[in-house]
């Protein structure tokens, strides 16, 4: 059974340390995380279900065979990682803790020790010359900004077949030598399978196809160096604007803690402006979600009516239950930490067992009139998590309609906390919560909330949904 593998990014911030590359005993860490996961990751039963314990059986043999191959901690990060993507969950990710010691290196400084680890293929000026007109997958290409030139050469280990390395870069964060990605080969599909390192240390999955012209979105640098091109100024996460009499527009592109004063900020501006148009467009395209507080404000706008909530269960193992009285340390509302606590209290009386932490419950959401007579959400691929619920509740409303593509597909296992390596200075964040309704068959998890209009890269969507809603009909 193959199982195309997601791409999420891999936080691979290294430190100082790093730049020695020390031996990992990798065979050691994952088998250590991979026992972590099969004992507290809520959806680890429902995904060797769903993908078959054959494919998965096959995954960590393979892996296991690899790993005393991974001495480097990149190698053994990108091997754990291939492990935790077979599950194509969102939410059970590779992670870095932050550094706050005063001793914290700068973080272009720690990407570059990361990138560092990965040494470099000499390449001399005939090689140079050989690659400047080869046409397969070695060569010199250019990003599409114009702003880094790169050298593709064939470079065989365990886990590469070729690599990628800084020619040229028109800013700091990239320097001569630096790896920018690692690929094999794939002889079956004719594609490059690997990863690469972003200009902060990052690593993400990756796969590129290459022709006499490029390399994924690298252009050859033999059919020209495309301009620089000066990035521009990314709007405010949140804000909100007058589209027409008729229509108004609210732009949410995050729900993380850091955009609560925002959002209510705007909100409580543009509350007279609201309340005077009949329609309302929410966008919520690229939204990753963060906390359900953030949607709080706008939802009294949306419903029409009751809204259904289906609980949770989490899974009550020794590690979850202490992860969740770490939660009691932090700083919080007397009735949170009473609710939190009675969580802890349950899941500690039921060891071994899936434990409601919420019920499924009708929320009476209160409305202050007047309200947009009609809404509009425009959603795609990357409102994932807390988004995703907004969007489930959202649908509900019988004057809101859900416009643009299915979204990410990462909200039915929550909850995250961490388990740390055992020398590497990393975590895997898995989830410790299961919603109820997968079993429900209402799942969302890796097929995403469908939206009521589908719209095509090609059109306008704010455009369209004004007409959409501003019209009786669309012709």
């Amino acid at each position: 059974m193959k199982i195309k593998l997601s791409i999420f990014i891999l936080l691979m911030a290294a430190g100082s340390a790093y730049a020695q590359a020390p031996a990992c005993d990798c065979a050691a860490e994952f088998k250590y995380i991979r026992q972590k996961v099969e004992t507290n990751y809520s959806g680890f039963n429902d995904k060797v279900k769903l993908y078959g314990s054959k494919s998965y059986d096959s995954l960590v043999n393979s892996l296991e065979q690899l790993a005393p191959e991974a001495v480097r901690p990149t190698y053994c990060l990108f091997l754990v990682k291939q492990y935790i993507d077979w599950f194509h969950d969102g939410h059970l990710i590779l992670d870095r803790p932050a550094d706050n010691s005063r001793h914290a290196l700068p973080a272009i400084a720690r990407a570059r020790a990361a990138r560092k680890e990965v040494e470099p293929v000499p390449l001399s000026g005939w090689t140079i010359t050989r690659l400047k007109t080869s046409t397969g997958p070695e060569g010199i290409f250019w990003n599409e900004e114009g702003t880094l030139r790169i050298a593709v050469t064939e470079s065989k280990n365990k886990f590469r077949d070729y690599v990628a390395q800084v020619l040229l870069s028109n800013d700091n964060k990239w320097r001569k030598g630096d790896i920018v990605m690692e690929l094999k080969y794939d002889t079956v599909n004719y594609v490059f399978n690997g990863f690469e390192y972003t200009d902060m240390g990052l690593l993400k999955n990756i796969s590129l196809v290459t022709n006499s012209n490029s390399f994924g979105k690298w252009i050859r640098e033999s059919v020209g160096k495309p301009a620089a091109q000066q990035a521009e100024a990314a709007p405010p996460a949140t804000f909100a604007k007058k589209l027409s009499d008729k229509t108004y527009y609210l732009r949410m592109a995050s729900f993380e803690q850091d955009q609560l004063r925002a959002i209510d900020s705007v909100m409580k501006a543009h509350q007279q402006a609201l309340a005077a148009h009949p329609n309302l467009i929410i966008d919520v395209r690229g939204n990753g979600g963060g906390s359900d507080a953030a949607f709080a404000p706008v939802s009294p706008l949306l419903y029409t009516d009751s809204i259904r909530i289906t609980g949770a269960d989490v899974w009550a193992t020794e590690d979850n239950i202490n992860s969740w009285k770490e939660l009691l340390d932090a700083n919080m509302p007397a009735d949170t930490k009473a609710a939190l606590q009675k969580v802890v209290d349950t899941m500690s009386a039921n060891k071994g067992r899936m434990v409601a932490i919420s019920r499924d419950t009708w929320k009476k959401v209160p409305v202050n009139e007047p309200t947009p007579k009609k809404v509009v959400v425009l959603m795609d691929g990357g409102c994932a998590s807390t988004t995703e619920e907004f969007l489930l509740q959202a649908k509900q409303s019988k004057k809101t309609t859900l416009m643009g593509v299915p979204s990410a597909g990462i909200a039915d296992y929550a909850n995250v906390r961490v388990a740390k390596f055992r020398t590497l200075p990393f975590v895997v964040g898995y989830p410790t919560s299961r919603n109820r309704r997968i079993d429900k068959g209402q799942g969302v998890d890796n097929t995403g909330v469908k939206p009521a209009v589908v719209l095509k890269d090609s059109k306008d969507w704010v455009a369209y949904a004004q007409q959409y809603l501003e019209s009786a009909s669309i012709k």
